[in-house]
């Protein structure tokens, strides 16, 4: 698998040839594939999402990936006491879930969502893993 410091920088290197495939957000890609110069293959979630209706998914197609994310985190000073960390998890689960960010466009705008820390790192590793045996699968990479 091909690996960028940053997910920017995914796209200039499928542009130019350096990588044959990437998964940079459809909101970073979506500009260059307007233009023609980019072409999106599939997107990484079960069914059709209503910003890109034209655009294979990859759960459609038979692969069993979970939908692709982009992660921000919430920190705090590790001395934090455990309730309060539980109280800003809650907090930040309910004010999350399945909500847009305000003033996001429709189609490209991210939608968000809450897991736990234990969830979320069984979804990266599961992630990962299908995404490497896709990628593999379609002779991508070795």
């Amino acid at each position: 698998m091909y690996h960028t410091t940053a997910m920017p920088a995914q796209v200039p290197a499928i542009l130019g040839g350096h990588v044959p495939v990437g998964t940079p957000a459809f909101s970073v890609v979506k500009p260059h594939m307007d233009a023609k110069k980019l072409k999106v293959l599939a997107l990484s979630s079960q069914k059709k999402v209503d910003i890109a209706p034209d655009i294979p998914v990859l759960g459609e197609l038979g692969y069993k990936l979970p939908v692709y994310s982009f992660f921000l985190a919430l920190f705090a000073p590790k001395n934090t006491p455990d309730d309060v960390v539980r109280k800003i998890n809650d907090v930040r689960a309910q004010a999350f879930r399945g909500q847009r960010i305000p003033g996001q466009k429709q189609e490209c705008g991210p939608v968000l969502d809450y897991e736990d820390t234990a969830t979320f790192e069984k979804y990266l590793v599961q992630y990962k893993s299908n995404l490497l045996a896709f990628f593999k699968e379609e002779g991508w990479v070795k």
